[in-house]
């Protein structure tokens, strides 16, 4: 018996329950077919791109079955699974990259996609993969048949798979409630922004809020607290520490709390944010800009706000030129001669504290959010216990 699997559950091999599937497509030149991938952690499967017969280079390519359980071949470390959706186009295709699976009748489908989650399941399938790094491990579906898992009778499937469907849904609704939510607070903010900005004097962000950098003394003696920006507004995270005798042709800088942190290669992606509290103190790379609010004339909030808003990102995409994303550079003084709204001081004090308050309310849907996504897993658990 399988360690982990209640004791009453039969132990089979993969094979006796999976079939593979290898229907080769006969292309048609002139018709269109469509692409698909398999996201990593159990993402689901999803269109990639619209080709004509003549434009599909890599000839070797497999019709979707419907029901048929599928691996990515390249990705099943990180659990790149799926069930192919009854209703899949029948133009979909899959190239050989991935392998599919026709699940026996003697398998519930809806339990074999929990059973899928479970970690014996993605151990039997990452202990199949070969390769030297993680990064470059291939499925091996001829040794991964082979391999055992544990199942109960097919109306216990049926059981796990009806309760484990029911918690999910009741996740599923959490999440739609919270995105409801955050959806409300971004309007609130735009709305509040619009309200103030609207009409209000206008000044280069030279004027308001000037590139100010803080150059760190490197002592090959000490480390450095690292700080980044995500990418769409998503504020900032911390990196592991920079030992200082590291410290080649990169040039730290350190921030402030209050400085508007933005990234000069993803800036176009919207990585801006304002430093906190908590990152007063680290560094960020050379690759990123601080620029400081002139005391009453700007606040951090509101002019990082702006430039986030579809006319500051055009602005700044508009400052970053460049023929591929890797390449697009903001320019310091192309940034520097955007036009921000300067309404009131008090008004943007109003606006920074409107923004204190979102910002509260975020960090309880951010906990509320590791609650939710550590639920699943723990049903899952139990539920591969006989505990559910």
């Amino acid at each position: 018996m399988l360690q982990g699997f209640p004791s009453h559950w039969t132990e089979v091999r993969i094979g006796d329950i999976l079939r593979y599937l290898d229907e080769q497509v006969v292309f048609n030149d002139t018709a269109e077919y469509i692409t698909i991938t398999v996201k990593r952690r159990h993402g689901g499967l999803e269109a990639r791109e619209r080709l004509f017969g003549h434009e599909i280079k890599t000839k070797k390519q497999y019709r979707l079955h419907p029901g048929a359980f599928i691996i990515s071949r390249v990705q099943c470390w990180h659990a790149a699974f799926a069930i192919v959706p009854n209703d899949i186009p029948e133009n979909m295709i899959a190239s050989q990259n991935y392998d599919q699976f026709e699940i026996s009748p003697i398998v519930d489908k809806r339990f074999f996609w929990w059973l899928s989650h479970s970690p014996q399941f993605i151990e039997t399938v990452r202990s199949s993969a070969s390769g030297v790094v993680v990064e470059k491990l291939v499925f091996n579906r001829d040794a991964w048949l082979q391999k055992t898992i544990s199942i109960p009778a097919i109306d216990e499937q049926r059981q796990i798979a009806l309760r484990i469907d029911a918690i999910a849904a009741k996740l599923e609704n959490a999440q739609a409630i919270k995105k409801n939510i955050e959806a409300e607070l971004n309007q609130v903010l735009m709305a509040t922004y619009h309200q103030i900005a609207n009409g209000a004097e206008r000044k280069p962000l030279s004027e308001v809020a000037p590139l100010y950098r803080r150059p760190a003394e490197v002592s090959v003696e000490r480390n450095y607290p690292q700080i980044a920006v995500r990418s769409f507004g998503r504020g900032t995270f911390h990196k592991s520490d920079l030992d200082g005798a590291e410290i080649t042709w990169q040039k730290p800088y350190q921030v402030k709390t209050g400085d508007i942190l933005i990234s000069n290669i993803k800036a176009w992606e919207g990585a801006i944010a304002v430093v906190n509290n908590n990152d007063d103190g680290r560094y960020g790379s050379h690759r990123y800009l601080t620029c400081v609010p002139v005391p009453n004339i700007a606040t951090s909030h509101f002019v990082c706000f702006h430039l986030l808003t579809p006319e500051g990102m055009l602005a700044i995409g508009e400052a970053s030129p460049g023929s591929a994303d890797r390449n697009r550079t903001l320019g310091t003084k192309a940034l520097m001669q955007i036009s921000i709204p300067v309404p009131s001081f008090e008004k943007q004090l109003w606006f920074d504290e409107l923004c204190t308050k979102v910002n509260a309310l975020r960090e309880l849907q951010s906990q509320s959010q590791e609650e939710l996504d550590a639920l699943l897993p723990s049903v899952l658990d139990r539920a591969f216990k006989g505990e559910v």
